[in-house]
């Protein structure tokens, strides 16, 4: 299947605000044979006819073949057609036409449309006939028709009984269900409008016979990467985050251990002035042990006239009487111990009597 580049590329440009958001394209006859060939499963050779605002698709399925054609007759002409004869506005003809099945006036307006919808016959039998000079055995009784174009009283049975066919609008699903929180009400009052639609969602979901897509792959890589933008961008917040946090716990950290530092300059230099109030106090001692040593000293050998009186009266003879006698603590050698101690072994105490 072939496609115009341009006709890609200016649907592209008009579609460049959501770029992001395109996923697929797809052609519109493509996609409705998707959803006919899911859901509707004809089980014998049928044409499908979708009347649309600007052209009208024309599908032919026949078994496990196809073939597509835009026919050049469409819902505009409708209108324009409404606007010519009433000389009205664009608007207020498609005002009309749609509203045309509760208007008193809908005999009149389908009239006025039979001139373009014989046009459309024309189209129809004339691409019919191509597809039948391909496939000889081809035989079709069915046409299904689709667009709200045909909401018109009287347009079934126009093109039944100008093409010879059974024509019916397609009115209901078959292997699609509708979700609980659809309106089901609204869904099937405009299900001549969704073929196109499910055919690119039964595509969307893998489910299609088709799986074609137009979009360019530039376009689909340039998507791929603005998807990724948005994980990139939040993995480099995280990654600054991260180091952000880092360099906050390793600024704490060196706060701490700069302060451990002073504390421990300040405690290092109260241990230092401890210790030197201590080897001061330690000097200042030892500085007076030897008078405390001596006044320590007094009274340690009080056992020692114990020892000696006994042995000093028994060594005086009988009939000799001891009245008194004096004692001093000298230390041979010592200023004044006289020539009494030069026996006495130096620095010992010694005793004079």
């Amino acid at each position: 299947f072939a496609i115009k580049k341009d006709i890609i590329e200016d649907f592209l440009t008009n579609l460049q605000p959501i770029k992001f958001n395109l996923y697929g394209i797809q052609i519109s006859l493509l996609a409705l044979y998707n959803f006919f060939s899911f859901d509707q499963r004809p089980e014998r050779s049928t044409v499908v006819v979708d009347v649309g605002a600007e052209n009208t698709s024309l599908l032919v399925i026949d078994r496990e073949r196809f073939w597509i054609r835009n026919l050049p007759v469409a819902g505009n002409d409708l209108t324009k057609a409404i606007q010519n004869k009433f000389n009205v506005s664009f608007e207020e003809a498609e005002h009309v036409k749609r509203k045309a099945a509760q208007s008193k006036h809908a005999k009149q307006v389908f009239e006025v449309l039979q001139t373009v919808l014989r046009d459309l016959v024309s189209e129809i039998q004339r691409s019919i006939g191509y597809y039948k000079s391909l496939a000889k055995d081809v035989k079709f009784e069915d046409l299904v028709v689709m667009g709200n174009a045909f909401k018109l009283p009287g347009m079934e049975k126009f093109l039944a009984d100008n093409l010879q066919y059974k024509v019916k609008a397609l009115s209901e699903l078959r292997n699609t269900t509708l979700a609980d929180s659809l309106d089901a009400d609204a869904f099937n009052e405009n299900i001549l409008t969704f073929g196109i639609a499910l055919g690119l969602g039964v595509q969307g979901l893998g489910l299609s016979h088709i799986t074609i897509d137009v979009l360019p792959s530039s376009y689909a890589q340039e998507r791929e990467i603005g998807k990724k933008k948005p994980i990139a961008i939040a993995t480099a917040a995280l990654l600054f985050l991260a180091l952000g946090l880092r360099y906050s716990f390793e600024g704490r950290q060196n706060r701490q251990l700069k302060q451990f530092e002073t504390e421990g300059v300040d405690v290092l230099d109260k241990v230092k002035k401890l210790e030197g109030e201590y080897q001061a106090a330690k000097n200042s001692v030892g500085q007076n042990m030897g008078p405390l040593n001596q006044i320590a000293g007094i009274g340690t050998r009080r056992d020692f006239w114990i020892a000696v009186l006994p042995r000093l009266g028994s060594a005086i003879p009988k009939g000799v009487y001891l009245s008194s006698f004096s004692s001093r603590y000298e230390t041979p050698g010592a200023p004044g111990a006289g020539a009494f101690f030069a026996g006495a072994k130096p620095g010992q105490p010694a005793l004079i009597m």
